[in-house]
């Protein structure tokens, strides 16, 4: 199974997220590589790293890197590849339009777009409705995306996840094309105090409540994208 984090627009949280769902994922004896396609940041490279350096478990983080000549599909190819070595492929791929975003639409058999509350942040869903109706005129067929709230308040008073739910719900386009999924990821300390020591918040085992609710959304994210796809 192929699932690609990307969005157009960068801090979203979608390195964090694909991190935390790959790391949760290999924990669980699920095969699985994490493809870092931002070919800018290279976060999850880095996060494993730091991984590596406080001697955790082995995740297999790997580049696909293409030459300037190589075929236009040579990243969604090497995508492809992947997935028929392992049970899982996670594919982060940087906060802008490139050809790595639009190949994992093609291939993925599902792209997460995150995405946080502010205008500034909505605003940029439409761009990739447009991608993904470009894909669909090639394919015939949309390709399978979910929009994911990330960093959502916990101030109960604010419920600015809810306002992010209304702003998709009034165009009809976003939520045939891309409609939420029933998990919201929340701004918590926990993830930060995570890739600081190259972990995920499932690896964390703390005591607060804000440790132990993170690790339920990433436990229940993968319960959604993956086993919930077998």
């Amino acid at each position: 199974m192929i699932i690609a984090f990307a969005n157009s627009k960068g801090g979203v949280s979608k390195s964090t997220t694909a991190f935390n769902l790959a790391v949760t994922a290999s924990l669980k004896n699920v095969s699985t590589v994490l493809v870092d396609g931002d070919i800018r940041q290279r976060s999850c490279l880095k996060f494993n790293a730091l991984r590596n350096k406080y001697g955790l478990p082995t995740l297999n983080v790997q580049e696909i890197i293409t030459a300037p000549d190589s075929p236009a599909d040579a990243f969604g190819a090497g995508i492809v590849e992947l997935s028929t070595q392992h049970e899982l492929v996670v594919v982060d791929v940087g906060g802008y339009d490139s050809t790595e975003l639009r190949q994992c639409l093609l291939v993925a058999d599902i792209v997460v777009v995150p995405t946080q509350t502010s205008q500034a942040d909505l605003q940029e869903l439409p761009e990739m409705l447009g991608h993904i109706q470009a894909v669909e005129a090639l394919l015939g067929r949309p390709p399978v995306v979910r929009t994911l709230i990330t960093r959502a308040y916990t101030n109960t008073f604010v419920r600015d996840w809810e306002k992010g739910l209304d702003t998709i719900g009034k165009y009809p386009a976003l939520l045939q094309y891309m409609p939420p999924l029933p998990v919201i990821l929340y701004e918590r300390q926990a993830y930060r105090e995570a890739l600081e020591q190259g972990k995920s918040v499932t690896e964390l085992q703390g005591s607060r409540v804000g440790d132990v609710k993170a690790a339920d959304e990433i436990n229940r994210l993968f319960e959604t994208l993956f086993a919930g796809a077998k």
